[in-house]
């Protein structure tokens, strides 16, 4: 919720791009199955904004449905005072044939205040271009098969990729992902959803303290819930997270009390139960509240910390399970419609985390006595008029913004999970196709 220039896509080249991916696609279909549907799913980009769901309302048995849109806006970063731009992109096709679909999609973001890098160094080093955001250019992709096999079983497969390309090359990342997502049960009444992925992270360019970020990961969900039909939907599930990272390695304590440097890189397993509203009384009106609990589990992830004791003598600690903690969220988001062409999407986060062991220290570096707690509250706010359809193209509006802020009595870590605000507005025009 990228880069200082971006070149123009010519209409010659839009033209050969769509008849490109139309031809491998009917190829693709017709060397893998007779049957193929694709149900996209809404997703939010908080702290950036919101990604809204283009419907298409026509019903054929044998269909190549063509979507994109491309938008261009001015920015403003509160906190520097500075201006910038966003151009965000995105090309898909769905090839459509019964209850099957087969989908390609591809995007890229080119926003100068993005928050979506790791761009601080360790706490046991020196600080440098101590920065919260920076431009950054991001590449995705998305190859998906959606089926319908019967009135109760569903099911989609995906593969997604994508390139973060930000100022600093430290931060750069590719990542890859293969998603797959059932659900028993009909569109209305009891339903049972259940989504495993699996994740690959590089960031071949960093290394800090003698450590690295790649990583991999594997999560699994599963949803019980209920369709009130036109009231909404009521939800509880269980989500699991598991985080190796490849060659992240820390400190452990040997028998004799020495601290060395451990042989075994940290992983992360996170569990997570939650409930979740949906309030729809109308094709105008959609909300919805999620409220959710993380249990989070370090591994191989015990780390000295200096600080200055009570005598104001300076005294080195190991904090054994470094990155234990609970945490506590509340998830709200609404969309209205009022007026024909007006769409207002809104949304806001407040979470609390209370770390088991890691002992927090002031700015000055003196410990505290008490563990870490960090207090996160973040909202964003997408208003979007439709002001023209010119040659089967939706000419719109759209502004937007996102305040983002997160408090924390661990006052010396340079981090991007503590005190901080971000405050970023967005204004431009979109162009999408009808």
């Amino acid at each position: 919720m990228q880069r200082a220039s971006c070149e123009e896509v010519t209409g010659a080249s839009r033209a050969l791009l769509c008849a490109t991916t139309r031809a491998a696609l009917i190829l693709l279909l017709a060397l893998a199955s007779p049957n193929a549907s694709f149900a996209q799913e809404e997703s939010d980009d908080h702290g950036s904004r919101a990604t809204r769901q283009r419907a298409n309302s026509r019903k054929r048995s044998i269909k190549l449905d063509t979507d994109y849109h491309v938008g261009t806006f001015l920015g403003y970063y509160a906190q520097d005072k500075e201006l910038g731009g966003m151009l965000d992109a995105e090309f898909s096709e769905n090839l459509r044939m019964h209850d099957h679909v087969l989908g390609v999609e591809l995007n890229y973001l080119y926003d100068s205040f993005s928050t979506k890098v790791f761009n601080f160094p360790e706490e046991d080093q020196a600080v440098s271009n101590y920065r919260l955001v920076q431009p950054a250019h991001d590449l995705g992709g998305v190859v998906s098969w959606s089926s319908k096999w019967s009135k109760r079983f569903r099911s989609e497969l995906s593969v997604l990729g994508g390139l973060l390309f930000p100022q600093y090359y430290r931060d750069q990342r590719r990542d890859v992902e293969l998603r797959l997502v059932t659900r028993i049960g009909k569109r209305r009444g009891l339903y049972l959803e259940t989504k495993g992925q699996l994740f690959a992270k590089k960031y071949p360019h960093y290394l800090v303290a003698d450590r690295r970020l790649d990583q991999r990961e594997a999560e699994a969900t599963a949803e019980v819930g209920y369709d009130l039909r036109h009231l909404g939907v009521v939800a509880l599930g269980f989500e699991f997270r598991y985080s190796d990272y490849l060659d992240a390695r820390y400190q452990q304590l040997l028998p004799d009390g020495t601290v060395v440097r451990a042989k075994a890189s940290k992983n992360y397993l996170r569990y997570s139960p939650y409930v979740e509203l949906t309030y729809r009384p109308s094709r105008l009106l959609r909300t919805k509240v999620k409220y959710y609990v993380q249990f989070h589990d370090s591994q191989h992830y015990d780390r000295t910390m200096t600080g200055r004791n009570a005598r104001g003598a300076l005294e080195e600690k190991l904090i054994f399970d470094y990155y234990d903690y609970t945490r506590h969220g509340l998830f709200l988001s609404f969309t209205v419609k009022p007026l024909d062409g007006l769409s207002v999407h809104g949304m806001a986060e407040l979470w609390v985390r209370s770390f088991n062991a890691y002992e927090a220290r002031s700015a000055d570096n003196w410990w505290l006595g008490e563990t870490r707690l960090d207090k996160n509250i973040e909202v964003g706010l997408e208003v979007s008029y439709l002001v023209a359809t010119l040659l089967a193209h939706d000419v719109s509006l759209v502004a937007f913004a996102s305040q983002l802020s997160r408090n924390s009595n661990m006052r010396r870590e340079v981090s991007l999970a503590t005190n901080f605000d971000i405050t970023r507005v967005f204004a431009g025009v979109e162009v999408a196709l009808d």
